[in-house]
């Protein structure tokens, strides 16, 4: 077999017109990390990293010692007897933590892509690497060796018609959960469940999973506490009403100590985004059109490495941003290390305080309060010990140095963010995550 680089591969040129930088932007989106195509990777990579990709030819994955926040994959596309090598960077500091099976998948994916992009000559591939190359990635990571990945792929599709779906004029929410084992949800105590089975009567509830049009079934669900359930082999004849096992925040969101095995869980949140989780406690979220894949555990070891204070609050942290990223609400939330010099950055006029005593985040009574602060125009300041000291917070732009096209909120967030944390939730939905020592913003 002989090795070749991918820029010496036929028509590579008609890749370079546009398609090339489909993939790179869909990966971007996807990790939320910077991404460098390397069409030279036998050279570059050896100089680069001292990596000599032709030792393991069908080798996918690279992690570099001296650079931890750095990811390489290797794809490859197959003529006749020669490989033709492309490489990826991918680089955030999220990237130490997330497990390579993602990666094996991502793999996959771009390389069919690839060579059914090759035995056209490159022409007219760009929407072989936009959002379709990112449902694939999510398709083949929950389906795989699990379940028929046709029926992955339709259910997320009928699960992004339910997302815009209404109910006697509104949006609604509703969940589904896939399991190879729809027994271990009946016998809730032995396979520890946090929740109650119950079936279906057969008559007027039986559903065939393909009935996509009958939205009053689908409303009795609500995603949060209520899933259909199956196995998808049947007809949907179950449901699971869940407990809650006593878990964080987000444990409680993904199911943690629920989801077990091959289980995946399905859930659409009122004409806004489709939720795709998996029992490794990773979800994949489509949101603004785009795939987005959060590991949460990943993101709570970076900001703890780096915040170690913010674990005494960090749970109740996480549900005020994600609470602000699923309703609607601008917010920025600055955590600075050094409280006594915040003046340095924000107009001491604006330190505004709500009470005499702090708000604190752990005293659930507070949430109503600590919801309507956030959405105040400016930033939210919370001390190290998850107190709200101030809020509507206008930083002095003046001060910061601007990198490329940037709002004023995220100018302003990259500003606080000298001073510890700083966390950036647009009005959309989107996270930005500022953190002191760190470049740029970690998206989320």
């Amino acid at each position: 077999m002989e090795y070749k680089e991918f820029e010496s591969i036929a028509n590579v040129a008609n890749f370079k017109r546009g398609a090339h930088k489909m993939l790179q932007h869909t990966l971007e989106d996807f990790y939320g990390a910077k991404v460098r195509l390397v069409f030279s990777p036998i050279v570059g990579m050896k100089t680069a990293f001292g990596i000599d990709i032709t030792e393991e030819p069908k080798r996918e994955l690279y992690r570099v010692e001296d650079h931890k926040d750095v990811i390489l994959l290797t794809i490859y596309v197959e003529r006749k007897d020669i490989m033709y090598f492309l490489g990826i960077q991918l680089q955030s500091p999220l990237m130490p933590y997330i497990e390579t099976s993602i990666f094996h998948s991502t793999c996959i994916n771009i390389g069919r892509r690839l060579t059914e992009a090759a035995d056209s000559a490159f022409r007219s591939c760009s929407a072989s690497f936009n959002e379709t190359l990112a449902k694939e990635i999510v398709v083949g990571y929950i389906g795989v060796g699990r379940y028929d990945i046709s029926k992955i792929s339709y259910l997320i599709d009928l699960f992004l018609g339910l997302r815009s779906t209404t109910f006697e004029g509104k949006n609604f929410s509703t969940g589904l959960i896939i399991s190879k084992s729809v027994f271990a949800y009946k016998k809730k105590e032995k396979y520890k469940k946090n929740g109650k089975f119950l079936r279906l009567a057969k008559k007027s509830l039986d559903v065939d999973i393909s009935d996509k049009q009958n939205t009053r079934f689908w409303y009795l669900a609500d995603g949060h506490k209520t899933f259909f359930l199956t196995d998808l082999k049947k007809t949907i004849n179950s449901m699971f009403v869940y407990e809650g096992a006593g878990g964080d925040y987000v444990g409680e969101m993904l199911l943690s100590k629920t989801l077990q095995g091959a289980d995946a869980l399905f859930r659409v949140s009122k004409g806004r985004e489709l939720s795709v989780v998996n029992a490794e406690g990773y979800e994949f979220l489509h949101q603004e059109n785009k795939w987005k894949f959060r590991d949460y555990n990943g993101l709570k070891a970076c900001i703890l490495g780096t915040m170690p204070n913010v674990k005494n609050f960090y749970d109740e942290l996480i549900k005020c941003v994600l609470y602000c990223s699923k309703n609607d609400t601008s917010s920025i939330i600055w955590i600075p290390k050094d409280i006594n010099m915040i003046k340095d950055i924000v107009s001491e006029r604006t330190l505004n305080e709500f009470s005499v005593k702090p708000i604190a985040l752990k005293e659930t009574a507070n949430l109503p309060i600590v919801k309507r602060l956030l959405s105040s125009d400016g930033a939210t300041v919370i001390d190290e010990e998850g107190r709200i000291c101030y809020f509507g917070c206008i930083a002095d732009l003046s001060k910061a140095t601007i990198g490329g096209i940037r709002g004023t909120g995220e100018t302003a967030a990259s500003l606080l963010a000298q001073n510890g944390m700083a966390i950036k939730i647009s009005q959309d939905g989107p996270i930005k995550i500022f953190i002191e020592g760190i470049e740029g913003h970690i998206p989320f």
